[in-house]
């Protein structure tokens, strides 16, 4: 089964976790990881049934991840995830709560949803391919808690999230998995010890990010991230 990853910088803990480790569990998968910093993706256009980059920079950057020639063919894969992609939600963490009548929900979901790159992206890949999309959550900072944020407030949003947004438009969303969260809408601190940067270039390999960052997450959260996928949708 071969697998088009999508994203921006927060791939890096799914590609370092797979060519560590998790390529030797699941032999019959074959992830393929198109990845760039920041918001390059935004220069990701449809053509010829293909996404194509109008970008040099960003161009280079899919041909290194990806150890090819950089576009995307849909044709060439079974499925797609598009991964982070400035899909950071915490901020709307409560919001499904019942506070709000259905019609104030819907409206506030799907304007939040379609500001999102993540959301785009995937539309422009749905308008090129029928095959399977998923579309996986930039994870939650391990810091800025939320007081008296509810325990399931980050289950609740992903679930009204599918429902109103995403699964009308044949789109599969997936949140990170309920044991990397802690208290307050974060991630447990402990996923962002060593993070990596997401090697774009031969020049940055091995390279950390900050110790201060958080919210880039690391291979171990990245392993756990990948294994839940792949028990759940294959």
């Amino acid at each position: 089964m071969k697998l088009c990853v999508i994203g921006n910088s927060h791939i890096a803990s799914l590609k370092v976790a797979w060519d560590k480790e998790l390529h030797r569990q699941y032999p019959e998968i074959q992830p393929v990881f198109f990845g760039a910093r920041g918001g390059m993706l935004f220069f990701l256009r449809t053509s010829r049934r293909k996404l194509l980059s109008i970008d040099e920079d960003l161009s280079k950057s899919l041909r290194f991840t990806s150890g090819g020639d950089g576009e995307i063919d849909p044709k060439l894969f079974d499925a797609f995830l598009i991964y982070g992609v400035d899909s950071d939600v915490q901020d709307m963490l409560g919001l499904e709560n019942g506070a709000f009548s259905e019609a104030v929900q819907q409206a506030t979901f799907e304007e939040f949803w379609q500001g999102r790159p993540a959301l785009k992206l995937a539309l422009k890949l749905r308008s090129i391919t029928d095959k399977p999309i998923y579309v996986g959550l930039q994870p939650l900072p391990s810091s800025n808690a939320i007081p008296d944020l509810p325990a399931n407030a980050y289950g609740g949003f992903c679930a009204k999230s599918a429902e109103l947004v995403f699964q009308p438009l044949a789109l599969t969303l997936v949140g990170q998995p309920g044991h990397t969260l802690a208290d307050g809408g974060c991630t447990n601190a402990a996923f962002a010890n060593g993070s990596d940067l997401l090697q774009a270039n031969p020049e940055m390999a091995g390279a950390k990010h900050d110790a201060a960052d958080t919210i880039h997450m690391n291979a171990d959260f990245g392993a756990i991230w990948l294994r839940e996928f792949i028990a759940a949708y294959f």
